[in-house]
């Protein structure tokens, strides 16, 4: 339990945001009771009980997924102090990214910053152990992206095959592994889709200059497209204003 004086900031109901199964509900309203109160390593955090009142879901689905949290050892519970948070609540990020495929449009852009950040990151591994058989395999992938200028689903399916091949040519296996679990976040979705910001078609150009600088095995210009690819095609769905 927590004191009288603790005054913690409740987040909105499960009831009201009814995303995704009741476990997975009760792992998010933590984690936006965590984010809301400012937890750190050794905060106390709300009674099953407590959690249930808040939630609406059953006793039994909050029992697992707080058991669920103590298995990937970010809470723990003792007798007469409760449940306590002993590892960086950032940890049920790659929670939601694992067990959910529609995400919140917040975490939606930091997952394209993140994708941003490991290809720009992974770009001298990319451009030194890609295959000229792969490079084909982008050039066309965006050869059909053109052909699919009606299609706009086809156009984002192309798009996150192109990704996510370019990811796996760096030859990581994390990498690799993290290019799998993201990806599916990247098909097409309205709620994340503006209009106004460019789409797969509109991106062809600074797509085919990544490929052109890999056909060349030209790093420095790997890197200048991949940040121009920021700028003009990724960060406007994900910069804040």
């Amino acid at each position: 339990m927590h004191g009288d004086d603790s005054n913690p900031t409740t987040p909105d109901t499960v009831r009201s945001r009814s995303r995704g199964t009741a476990v997975n509900d009760v792992v998010d309203w933590l984690a936006a009771y965590m984010a809301e109160n400012g937890c750190g390593v050794g905060s106390p955090l709300p009674t099953e009980a407590e959690i249930c009142r808040e939630t609406g879901v059953s006793r039994n689905s909050v029992r697992e997924a707080t058991s669920y949290l103590r298995a990937l050892g970010i809470v723990e519970s003792r007798p007469r102090i409760g449940m306590r948070l002993v590892r960086d609540p950032g940890l049920l990020g790659l929670h939601r990214l694992l067990t959910c495929d529609r995400l919140p449009s917040g975490q939606f852009r930091d997952v394209a910053a993140f994708r941003d950040a490991l290809e720009l990151g992974m770009a001298e591994e990319v451009c030194a152990h890609i295959t000229p058989d792969e490079i084909e395999r982008l050039q066309n992938i965006l050869d059909e992206i053109e052909r699919s200028a009606d299609d706009i689903v086809r156009q984002f399916g192309l798009d996150m095959e192109f990704h996510t091949l370019y990811l796996q040519a760096s030859r990581n296996s994390v990498v690799h592994v993290m290019s799998h679990i993201v990806a599916p976040l990247f098909s097409f979705k309205e709620e994340h889709y503006v209009a106004s910001i460019p789409g797969p078609l509109e991106c062809l150009e600074v797509h085919r200059r990544i490929v052109r600088a890999l056909g060349e095995r030209n790093h420095p210009e790997l890197v200048e497209a991949l940040l121009e690819h920021i700028r003009t095609a990724s960060s406007p769905h994900y910069r804040r204003p």
